[in-house]
């Protein structure tokens, strides 16, 4: 629940800039992957998530120095997405029990007042 999906698109110059790297040159096709928006994480916030929740989490890697960026795994966050909709449909089970058992222990005391009602 601490991650926020975010959208946005890759700027081949602000990573030159940011990296301090030389930007190679114009060539077909150099910025096309520009115009496409993605989708994803802040990795900072995986970050943040992770320590927050006490949870050892190998799906990023923090930069080593200024000129790195902090990069995401995204397969790796498979695993504990499964282990969470497991979780979550043992609770949705036992909710559903408790459910059916209401339902019946309702109908049942429906019933009774119906009958305690036509008495008098």
């Amino acid at each position: 629940m601490k991650l926020r999906p975010v959208t946005y698109h890759i700027s081949n110059k602000a990573i030159a800039r940011l990296t301090g790297a030389k930007e190679s040159e114009d060539i077909p096709g150099k910025n096309d992957g520009e115009k496409i928006k993605y989708t994803g994480f802040l990795a900072q916030e995986v970050e943040r998530a992770a320590i927050a929740s006490d949870y050892d989490f190998s799906g990023y890697t923090k930069p080593a120095n200024a000129e790195q960026f902090y990069t995401l795994r995204y397969a790796e966050f498979v695993v504990p997405l499964v282990k969470a909709v497991q979780d979550q449909q043992a609770i949705i089970t036992s909710q559903q029990k408790q459910i059916d058992d209401l339902k019946k222990i309702t109908s049942k005391m429906t019933m009774q007042l119906g009958l305690l009602t036509a008495k008098h």
